[in-house]
């Protein structure tokens, strides 16, 4: 079973095209829609990427993708498998991801579904606040649904 309750035996790494396949799995159980091999396995390998890894043992439990460029960067997928969500693994994640950006990154943007009440409860926890609002960004099942556009301004932290 994935249990991400106990924080000692955690560990974080940068992921490689190696975990591809446990971050698939993750991705298909976690999402609606899920990211293909290809789109992931793009990120892995891009210079301005970071990919890092939640790992217990030597199963990986979630994973999070942040695109670097100058001195913005983008969230641009975190995926915690669900068997191991609910623990504090995407808030965990997400701060891993920030803090190992470069110091001349001034903040952080990201895109959520708007049915996500989850993730957007995380993100303002974490210092996002909402920006702006994507008309039938994401497919669904029944159609589409919004985005929320979101923002954090690291130059405004002390």
């Amino acid at each position: 079973m994935m249990d991400g309750s106990d924080t000692q035996s955690l560990q974080w790494r940068k992921l490689t095209s190696e975990d591809l396949q446990a971050m698939l799995v993750i991705e298909q159980a976690a999402h609606s829609h899920p990211c293909s091999s290809s789109v992931l396995l793009s990120f892995l390998n891009r210079p301005t990427a970071q990919v890092w890894g939640v790992i217990k043992g030597q199963k990986l439990l979630g994973f999070s993708i942040v695109s670097v460029v100058v001195d913005e960067s983008e969230l641009i997928n975190i995926a915690v498998h669900p068997q191991a969500q609910g623990k504090g693994l995407g808030r965990q994640l997400l701060q891993q991801a920030i803090e190992q950006l470069p110091d001349t990154v001034r903040g952080m943007f990201l895109e959520v579904r708007q049915s996500n009440e989850a993730a957007i409860a995380l993100y303002d926890r974490m210092g996002f606040i909402e920006t702006g609002v994507r008309k039938n960004y994401y497919p669904t099942k029944q159609g589409r649904e919004n985005a929320l556009l979101m923002a954090r301004d690291f130059s405004l932290e002390s």
